[in-house]
């Protein structure tokens, strides 16, 4: 939190460096889940920006154990709203191997309102079973500038938690 702030500098020689994209600056993050979806709430600091923005609220995920798919970007294997993206409804896809992704469910249904996003995302389409327990790993990360590369975990937006580590969550 409060980890966005505009980077404006002065370096070696004639170099002078500016960094803009930090945007939603991440501040609170919760997962829940039902027999049908598991649940996930992020509140910013200041309101969320329009749903129409580049790399716009990308979620994260690793399902852990037996039901994991084998193939990942940086061991998490699928992406949330990394395209199709309109005003309540995103998409979440699944690596084929490193940033190479396929759709998996195409109307993960999400509410925006002020700072706060909400979303669901139905079990199955993560490989998930309520009644076999949930085991991910998951990481919110705004305004990526260079897909595929994870030094932007470092560099560029915001992420929660910030750089390479991710929340957990394992229930049931």
């Amino acid at each position: 939190m409060y980890d966005t702030s505009i980077r404006d500098a002065k370096g070696i020689g004639n170099n002078h460096y500016v960094n803009t994209s930090g945007r939603n600056d991440f501040k609170l993050s919760k997962v829940t889940y039902d027999k049908d979806n598991i649940y996930f709430y992020v509140e910013t600091v200041e309101p969320i920006t329009p749903y129409s923005d580049s790399f716009w609220m990308n979620l994260f995920i690793r399902v852990k154990g037996d039901k994991a798919h084998n193939k990942s970007w940086e061991g998490f294997q699928y992406i949330l709203s990394r395209g199709n993206v309109d005003k309540d409804y995103t998409r979440l896809e699944r690596s084929k191997g490193g940033w190479d992704w396929e759709v998996v469910f195409d109307f993960v249904e999400y509410k925006v309102e002020g700072s706060k996003m909400e979303l669901a995302i139905p079990l199955y389409a993560l490989g998930l079973d309520y009644s076999t327990g949930i085991d991910i790993e998951f990481k919110w990360f705004d305004n990526m500038q260079k897909e595929g590369d994870p030094l932007e975990f470092y560099l560029n937006g915001d992420c929660a938690p910030n750089e390479r580590f991710s929340y957990s969550f394992t229930a049931g």
